[in-house]
């Protein structure tokens, strides 16, 4: 691990609630602030609609941020002017959920790589073309491969073309939005180990989107928890899943199937349905559907408490 390399401060996106914004906004992301270490592996984690893949696509700057403080190496990022969307993707990059429509269906494997190069004006042709061929073994792929197209090509080697694509302009930090969650488990497998040696060959910081939390535990160094577009809680990989405090974690960690008959998992179970990120309810966006609601819980949003050693929780019973 290393300094301090992204820095989250209070960040919104909101969308606008109509067609003439008489509606609430919904707020996919509300207020949320971390920090990321170089070298590191960010886990986000939460159920669908918890406002982790927009905060992906909002650091780097896919979705415009509404408010908060993108910082990069201490510099706030910024969208306004091309140039400034052509430094954010040198630095900042992204793997996709689906391998299929993230590649262009008529670029070949070696173009799709390049495209990244031509757009940058970086190399000459044959420059772009050695890194390409570069980059193809780096993934695990054969020379071969530069002159196939997507659809020749398994989920598995498609994925690894994302991967080398997010690679060719050397970013020190990849956001990975469910990079495996499409592939099967064998494949799934073979790719998180093949970002792990990539990452240390590269020095690469990740940030790591999914809903599958025995992979975040075996992949990532810190996790965070959110929902309803909140951060609820925060820790070192081995103290969240050895000690959850919120009870949406609890929840979340004792849905995890054991693949054993013998053994049975917590009785934490989350009951009712996710309230509309339009109209969420008012202090703890967890009041709705936690089992040890407490007035007070309906009245103010819990802050995130230290509970030692960087382990962050937003809860006022524990």
């Amino acid at each position: 691990m290393g300094k301090e390399l992204l820095k989250v401060e209070d960040l919104c996106v909101y969308y606008s609630g109509g067609l003439f914004k008489r509606a609430n906004p919904i707020k996919a992301v509300d207020g949320i602030s971390f920090s990321v270490d170089k070298g590191e592996s960010v886990g986000i984690v939460g159920e669908s609609g918890c406002g982790k893949s927009t905060t992906g696509y909002a650091i780097t700057h896919l979705i415009k941020p509404t408010s908060g403080k993108i910082l990069f190496n201490g510099d706030e990022l910024k969208s306004g002017t091309r140039l400034e969307r052509l430094n954010i993707a040198k630095k900042l990059q992204l793997i996709f959920q689906n391998s299929t429509s993230s590649l262009n269906p008529r670029f070949s494997v070696g173009r799709a790589i390049e495209e990244p190069l031509l757009v940058h004006k970086m190399g000459n042709k044959g420059e772009r073309r050695e890194r390409a061929l570069e980059l193809i073994e780096a993934v695990g792929l054969k020379p071969d491969h530069f002159d196939s197209f997507p659809h020749e090509l398994s989920g598995g080697q498609r994925q690894r073309i994302g991967i080398a694509r997010a690679l060719s302009l050397n970013p020190e930090l990849i956001v990975c939005d469910e990079p495996v969650s499409a592939l099967d488990v064998s494949v799934q497998a073979q790719i998180l180990n093949l970002m792990k040696s990539l990452q240390k060959k590269y020095n690469l910081t990740y940030i790591f989107i999914s809903h599958n939390l025995p992979i975040v535990q075996h992949f990532c160094d810190k996790v965070i928890v959110m929902y309803l577009g909140h951060i609820v809680e925060m820790a070192d990989r081995l103290e969240i899943f050895k000690n959850p405090i919120h009870p949406y974690t609890k929840a979340l960690i004792s849905s995890i199937p054991i693949p054993d008959p013998k053994k049975v998992s917590l009785d934490e179970v989350i009951e009712g349905d996710v309230p509309s990120p339009q109209n969420p309810p008012p202090g703890c966006p967890f009041s709705t559907r936690c089992q040890m609601v407490v007035p007070e819980c309906s009245e103010e949003k819990p802050p995130l408490k230290d509970y030692g050693n960087g382990h962050l929780a937003a809860c006022f019973r524990v």
